[in-house]
């Protein structure tokens, strides 16, 4: 385990009340952090500097749980070993820092875990709209809420120490384009046409919220987070019904019978041994990774569009003057 914050501690978690893995090595950035994480788990190895854990213990894989800054430096010194990686969601702050940290020699067995891919409900919708049950997908509606200014400023993650704008693209709307992307509800460079964001916990209004043009062959997306109890769904409309994905499920209208899935709701550490085994991950690949990080790149760079004054128009008066 690399990482010792909120995220590490919840895959630790579920490592230690898994059959599969077992944790033998924990390395944070300060060595007392690494020593209380393993006292706690029951860990034999803590580590302060990645290589030097990696040349002491003979791992069989390798989970991944720092800032989303600190990823890409973790990843480069993964490039030169085969392990089965599994990396905390969204896996850096920009597409360009993934895609260089992955650039290195070697073969990396990666994936990272967003949430939404390892639930059962959210892959069968992903065979619904493959197989064409709703019709056509014309509207797309996410809706997130949650105690953004709590979870922002008293959290004890880096989430209270980067700025609140920055902090909810990459911890809360990676989660929604990757839930799209994973629906193949996104075009590979979709065309944003609105966005707002929350600059800080102090200010009003959604904590952020996009708009994305519909295309041919995808529909318009409407995204809003705000306050609110912790809740979160998705509402697919086509041309023959509805969809409402929830996190307790997901419900067709009209009603209809939802497709048979064998693997069922997994933690994201099982994807380690589907690494291992040489099964295709439930998290995202890489590439997928990288084009959700580029889609919440176009939303900053719609943010920091300048503003430009409107431009007026004469209107005609009776009497001739203008």
């Amino acid at each position: 385990m690399v990482g010792g914050g909120l995220a590490a501690r919840s895959h630790l978690l579920d490592l230690c009340c898994g059959r599969r893995l077992t944790p033998v090595a924990v390395c944070t950035a300060h060595p007392g952090t690494a020593r209380q994480v393993a006292g706690t788990f029951g860990i034999p190895r803590a580590h302060h500097d990645v290589t030097a854990m990696l040349r002491a213990a003979d791992l069989d894989a390798l989970v991944v749980a720092v800032p989303p800054r600190h990823a890409p430096h973790v990843l480069r010194h993964l490039t030169a070993y085969s392990l089965p990686v599994l990396v905390d969601k969204p896996g850096a702050r920009r597409a360009a820092d993934l895609a260089d940290a992955l650039s290195g020699p070697g073969r990396v067995r990666l994936c990272v875990g967003y949430d939404r891919r390892y639930q059962r409900s959210a892959r069968q919708l992903r065979q619904i709209l493959r197989h064409g049950v709703l019709g056509a997908p014309d509207q797309v509606r996410c809706t997130w809420t949650a105690d953004f200014t709590h979870r922002f400023t008293a959290s004890g993650t880096y989430r209270d120490r980067a700025t609140f704008a920055d902090a909810v693209l990459l911890d809360t709307a990676s989660h929604v384009v990757d839930l799209l992307a994973h629906l193949s509800l996104l075009s590979p460079l979709p065309r944003i046409t609105g966005a707002d964001v929350r600059r800080t916990t102090a200010a009003t209004g959604p904590a952020f919220s996009f708009t994305i043009d519909a295309t041919p062959d995808t529909p318009h997306i409407q995204v809003t987070a705000d306050d609110g109890p912790p809740s979160w769904e998705l509402v697919v409309r086509g041309t023959h019904g509805t969809a409402r994905l929830t996190g307790h499920g997901l419900v067709l209208d009209p009603p209809r019978t939802l497709p048979v899935d064998a693997v069922g709701t997994v933690r994201p550490v099982e994807d380690l041994h589907r690494l291992a085994t040489g099964l295709p991950p439930l998290g995202a690949t890489p590439a997928e990774a990288i084009a959700d990080l580029t889609v919440l790149d176009l939303v900053r760079e719609y943010l920091r569009r300048p503003w430009l004054r409107p431009r007026s128009k004469a209107v005609a008066r009776p009497g001739g003057a203008c």
